[in-house]
């Protein structure tokens, strides 16, 4: 008869039912109106890309104008051929 035990723990079922969190990423639940979901839509099939995709690209732009604001001396314009026109963060 053998000294060592050859039955393993059983583990216990996970009690958190939440899907498995990857580490450098963080969750955000966002509620937008149907029309502005609708022009995001429209635009990330225009460019084969996902709403979720284009939602971040915006939030980079969004914190690159913020950061030039924030910049004595700086500005944010969009130039359409000869116009120019400087963009204010409210």
């Amino acid at each position: 008869m053998s000294d060592h035990n050859d039955t393993t723990p059983a583990q216990e079922p996970p009690t958190d039912l939440s899907p498995t969190r990857t580490p450098g990423l963080k969750r955000y639940s966002l509620v937008l109106p149907e029309d502005l979901f609708t022009a995001l839509q429209t635009l990330a099939d225009q460019r084969q890309t996902t709403v979720v995709d284009l939602i971040r690209r915006f939030i980079k732009l969004g914190l690159i104008a913020a950061k030039i604001e924030d910049t004595p001396g700086a500005a944010l314009l969009i130039r359409e051929g000869e116009t120019e026109r400087e963009i204010i963060l409210l």
